[in-house]
């Protein structure tokens, strides 16, 4: 009986909604996942290279979701002498 209330044409829309819903879900997973592993990196290269960081800064880089700023800060943080030259504009 509930077949004979199925519109193809409602639920070709609500299968197309559920699928964009699906690929932005894994775009965002993606994005987080790059961006923790970023986080991750800056640190590591960070404490391999004795500077310190301070409470703000270690929330700032937790914080951050932009993989690619994160990715910046880890490159910097490669050859920088300060931990001031990592976050510089």
């Amino acid at each position: 009986m509930e077949d004979l209330f199925k519109d193809p044409f409602i639920d070709r829309f609500i299968n197309e909604g559920i699928e964009e819903g699906m690929q932005q879900g894994k775009q965002l997973g993606k994005q987080l996942g790059r961006a923790d592993s970023a986080t991750r990196v800056l640190l590591t290269i960070l404490a391999a290279r004795g500077i310190a960081i301070a409470d703000q800064l270690r929330s700032r880089i937790a914080e951050c979701t932009d993989p690619d700023l994160l990715e910046r800060w880890a490159t910097r943080a490669a050859t920088c002498s300060t931990i001031d030259e990592v976050f510089a504009s």
